[in-house]
């Protein structure tokens, strides 16, 4: 699987991600009622993940999306997705463009 992302907004994510422990994802799967297999399947359909109720991202800002406090629910949205693709996907990023973070498509 592989996933059309900037390199700048990967590397600003993989940063943020790499303070999410995998027992922080774990408990954010279990109390939202998401397996990889659904992540997978909604991601099939739809790469942005617009299926899901923004309010699973809102009541579980992690710390590190307040790196940018008046942006935290934006990041933090934006960070639980990266994981959901890159670490439980483990999709490959494929850096196009360079600075437009709403470029992304998957492939």
């Amino acid at each position: 699987m592989t996933n059309k992302t900037t390199e700048k907004h990967h590397l600003y994510y993989q940063t943020l991600a790499e303070k999410v422990s995998d027992r922080e994802i774990t408990e954010f799967l279990k109390k939202n009622e998401l397996t990889p297999t659904l992540i997978k399947q909604e991601y099939k359909k739809d790469k942005f993940f617009r299926f899901m109720n923004f309010e699973i991202f809102d009541n579980n800002i992690h710390s590190s999306a307040w790196c940018e406090p008046e942006l935290a629910q934006t990041i933090n949205s934006c960070l639980w997705k990266w994981i959901f693709v890159f670490r439980i996907l483990k999709a490959k990023p494929i850096f196009v463009g360079s600075s437009n973070y709403f470029s992304i498509v998957g492939v």
